[in-house]
């Protein structure tokens, strides 16, 4: 098994990769639970990762990367998806606490 960490200027994120698995899996849950908060806000207020995207005035791949845990959101677009979804900021976050390994 491999251990990657993938730095940008808004993310910081540990991947592991094995020969033996098809999908790639965070040592850092929280990249996943932000992402997870993200999609379901977008689909019960029915709105496309396009039309977040465009609401958010941000790339739709990053809303996508995002929405999968792949990618970290700085302050900046986290404040900016919780405008373009109507909700606080904070409701993006929950869960987080309860859910640190890493």
């Amino acid at each position: 098994m491999l251990l990657l960490h993938i730095v940008s200027s808004d993310i910081i994120c540990n991947k592991l990769y094995s020969p033996h698995m098809s999908k790639k899996l965070s040592n850092d849950v929280r990249c996943f639970i932000i992402g997870s908060s993200i999609k379901k806000l977008r689909e019960h207020k029915k709105i496309t990762q396009e039309s977040l995207a465009e609401l958010a005035d941000i790339h739709t791949s990053y809303v996508g990367q995002i929405e999968r845990g792949l990618r970290y959101p700085s302050l900046k677009v986290l404040f900016k998806i919780s405008d373009a979804l109507n909700v606080k900021p904070a409701d993006l976050l929950k869960g987080i606490n309860s859910n640190k390994n890493g």
